[in-house]
């Protein structure tokens, strides 16, 4: 029985260090025209005067 205690304590263990590993996400690296670009900084800019669309 002891044994068997034995075992059971050994195979935890080991059980939770295969859990530990961590799969962290690998960063994305934009570059500058690529973040202006998501926060729409080059496309041309419209508003309205006198009812119609102008562009900026």
């Amino acid at each position: 029985m002891k044994a068997l205690k034995d075992q059971l304590r050994e195979w935890k263990k080991q059980s939770k260090q295969a859990k530990k590993k961590n799969n962290k996400k690998q960063k994305e690296k934009l570059s500058t025209r690529e973040i202006e670009e998501l926060m729409v900084m080059h496309r041309p800019c419209y508003e309205r005067r006198r009812g119609a669309l102008r562009q900026k």
